[in-house]
């Protein structure tokens, strides 16, 4: 399966993937939740890996806009952590309306919410941010700036997991198989 979002394209390998680009323009969030309660948010990507964790990717391309996400991503990405934050408690919402009434993807949704429901399933939040990093930054400061993302997302999703990542193209660091990020050419 092939995805794009945010000048970029995400393949997922059908044996081990089944993935929903949710927040799509066709589709139960679209068609349901945002006409019933506008403002609702969601996040870009549902994935369901190797029938056994679930995947929850909030997708952000920064890219050539430094100076206008500044204030974005101050103080730790404190504002884009909470962003991502209320994307990933919107979406909850949304997989039990899904579970219960999206008839077009019954089973899949079925699958979320098993997985949702059992504690002993993983859940991992994955932030994608593609930024332009200032080029003095080494590979070290550019690791503790990550940390620091993650570890503000974390403090904010620890009520549903504490399995939070910042990813990106160049500094991909979880061993999902079967999933490939790149940008678009181009972009």
């Amino acid at each position: 399966m092939e995805f794009v979002e945010s000048n970029l394209r995400f393949l997922f390998d059908e044996a081990h993937w089944r993935v929903t680009q949710y927040d799509a323009e066709k589709g139960f969030y679209r068609d349901k939740i945002l006409k019933s309660v506008p403002g609702t948010e969601a996040i870009d990507f549902i994935g369901i890996y190797k029938n056994r964790e679930l995947a929850l990717f909030e997708v952000k391309n920064l890219r050539g806009y430094r100076i206008q996400n500044a204030p974005r991503l101050a103080n730790g990405a404190e504002e884009l952590t909470l962003e991502i934050a209320r994307k990933v408690r919107d979406t909850m919402a949304g997989f039990v309306g899904g579970n219960r009434n999206d008839i077009r993807e019954s089973e899949f949704w079925k699958d979320t919410a098993n997985l949702l429901t059992n504690p002993k399933r993983e859940i991992f939040i994955i932030a994608w941010v593609e930024e332009d990093m200032l080029s003095s930054y080494n590979s070290k400061e550019i690791k503790r700036i990550k940390t620091v993302r993650a570890s503000k997302l974390k403090q904010k999703l620890h009520w549903l997991t504490s399995r939070v990542s910042f990813q990106n193209v160049s500094d991909y660091t979880l061993s999902f198989e079967g999933f490939n990020c790149q940008f678009i050419a181009g972009s």
